[in-house]
């Protein structure tokens, strides 16, 4: 039989894992034979191997891991975003407004968290805040210094440009125009060939600027619509 302290430390895994309790009783009966933490037939060695087959499932469960979604808060706390300021920042990098979303992926996180350092960065610069104890400005950036557009930034901005069109002179519904929108918003030298040529940073900031323009569009037509 297991004490209170082992049958706490399954709980405790359960939850760290987000398993539903159907999930865990099923792991319970599979593992050990039983449906119930509390039951006398459980031994030290079933606990160890109940332990490591929670543990197991959690790896396999899509979206972020608990430790992620600390991380993504941690940061977003540094950076001085409320939980729905961080739930929007969120939304804007992945698509997503919760971090416990399944279709988050750990690409996802690793260009979500370089995102939150670069603003953490430049508050620091700033003079807005000091940097956090025991934190590296640079770490997640180098993890990632070539991450390529996303396919559901590509998706974005494709939808965007078919959004912006009717604002448009029949001329300028070209993709020419499009990668001349691309070329300014980021300062380049040349437009590039292809909207794959994007990095990741760099698809935010294009999402965003197509966003305004459909904006700036919207309010120009109103003004000039009579009354």
């Amino acid at each position: 039989m297991l004490d209170k302290r082992q049958i706490q430390s399954l709980h405790i895994e359960k939850s760290k894992a987000k398993l539903t309790e159907e999930a865990y009783r099923e792991i319970l009966r599979e593992v050990a034979n039983v449906s119930s933490s509390k039951d006398e037939a459980l031994t030290d060695l079933d606990f160890r191997a109940i332990v490591k087959a929670i543990q197991a499932e959690a790896s396999r469960r899509p979206g972020w891991k608990p430790g992620q979604v600390a991380k993504f808060k941690q940061y977003a706390g540094f950076c001085q975003l409320s939980e729905a300021c961080a739930r929007q920042e969120l939304f804007k990098l992945t698509g997503w407004m919760d971090a416990e979303a399944e279709s988050l992926n750990n690409d996802d996180f690793e260009h979500v968290m370089a995102c939150l350092e670069d603003r953490l960065d430049n508050l620091v610069k700033s003079g807005c805040i000091n940097t956090p104890k025991g934190i590296d400005l640079a770490y997640w950036r180098n993890r990632q210094p070539n991450g390529r557009l996303t396919s559901r930034q590509r998706h974005e901005i494709m939808s965007l440009w078919v959004e912006l069109q009717p604002y448009l002179l029949p001329e300028k519904k070209t993709y020419a125009y499009l990668y001349g929108i691309i070329q300014s918003g980021l300062r380049l030298k040349q437009a590039p060939s292809d909207i794959g040529e994007l990095s990741r940073r760099q698809g935010v900031m294009i999402i965003d600027a197509l966003k305004k323009r459909i904006e700036q569009e919207k309010n120009r037509m109103k003004q000039a619509v009579p009354f």
